[in-house]
């Protein structure tokens, strides 16, 4: 039995077309992930419909199950969530930690458990001390073998770097603030970098006036 030379060339375009159509949709995911992240900063600028754009994209990510993009989504609630000082802050967190324990996306889970401890040190009780450490020391192992986003990386160790100078453990934040701005030169254009600088020059300060 002869080949037919058309079919073969109709499998071969659809092929084709099916492979433009998932790098199609890779490109719009990855792009809804960083928007996903960037809207924190808009939010914080007091951009118009920031907030709803937010909610907006946590919801498309549920539709389309790209727990990628619902997770950057999270964390731009997350910030929402601390600057509204509106008691939602903790539950955001959670909701962020358990998904991507579960759905396994170590960077946010560091992120969730960086922001977690520092969220509950402020509270001042010396009794949260010990969970705390537990807590960065695993966030911190969780960034070295992760392989996401660098700009999620970046965000990771910034987190974690601000927990250690929480505890006063200036050695171990510093060594964060380095991990998080060799990463940068991977990053797309992110107002990280000013953000590392400046924590990372306060931190400096805080441990030489310990020092002195």
């Amino acid at each position: 039995m002869k080949s037919d030379p058309a079919l073969g060339d109709h499998l071969l375009a659809e092929w084709t077309a099916s492979e433009r159509d998932v790098k199609a949709t890779g490109a719009r995911r990855r792009q809804a992930r960083l928007r996903a992240l960037e809207l924190r900063w808009e939010f914080e600028d007091g951009v118009e419909d920031a907030s709803g754009e937010i909610d907006a994209i946590i919801e498309m990510a549920e539709h389309e199950h790209w727990p990628d993009v619902w997770h950057a989504g999270m964390y731009s609630a997350l910030h929402r969530s601390r600057i509204l000082d509106d008691g939602t802050l903790p539950a955001v967190i959670e909701r962020l930690r358990i998904d991507a324990e579960t759905s396994n996306d170590p960077t946010m889970l560091a992120i969730a458990l960086g922001y977690r401890v520092t969220s509950r040190l402020t509270e001042r009780d010396p009794s949260l001390a010990a969970d705390a450490d537990r807590e960065i020391a695993r966030a911190t192992a969780l960034l070295e073998e992760a392989e996401g986003e660098p700009v999620e990386r970046v965000i990771g160790h910034n987190i974690c770097a601000v927990a250690y100078g929480q505890r006063q453990l200036w050695e171990l934040a510093d060594e964060q603030y380095t991990a998080a701005e060799d990463l940068l030169t991977e990053c797309e254009s992110t107002r990280h970098s000013a953000v590392l600088l400046f924590n990372r020059a306060e931190s400096q300060l805080d441990w030489a006036c310990v020092l002195r």
